[in-house]
């Protein structure tokens, strides 16, 4: 797994339309452009962005305030977000489609590409 700098960080809020957006403490948020799952020690709900955002909404609002203790990719170029509770998000790469970005200060940037290649970008420097 390659891990991303989300560790120690809080989610603060949360949207689902056509797009999934978490956003987390110092300036960071993903936005997931494809199905993805919320699992926590109860179960797994799958969603799909611009599917029963009423639903979707409802789901990522437990999110809030929960601290991520691990963030990272596997080699398909899924993403998984682990909060300390057993709570997570995982979101699979998609052959034809980005599904999903992270996006932090300072122009930071990682996109996962139409079959499962991430794309970086490291943002300032200073």
């Amino acid at each position: 797994m390659t891990k991303l700098d989300l560790s120690g960080r809080s989610v603060t809020t949360c949207d689902f339309d056509h797009l999934a957006v978490i956003r987390f403490s110092g300036g960071y948020e993903i936005g997931i452009e494809n199905d993805f799952q919320v699992s926590n020690p109860a179960g797994q709900v799958e969603l799909s962005p611009g599917v029963d955002p009423d639903r979707g909404r409802a789901v990522l609002a437990t999110l809030q305030g929960r601290t991520v203790e691990l963030a990272g990719t596997d080699e398909s170029g899924g993403l998984l977000v682990s909060f300390g509770d057993g709570t997570s998000v995982h979101v699979s790469s998609d052959e034809e489609y980005e599904s999903w970005t992270l996006a932090g200060p300072g122009g930071m940037k990682v996109v996962c590409m139409p079959g499962g290649e991430l794309a970086v970008c490291s943002g300032d420097e200073s």
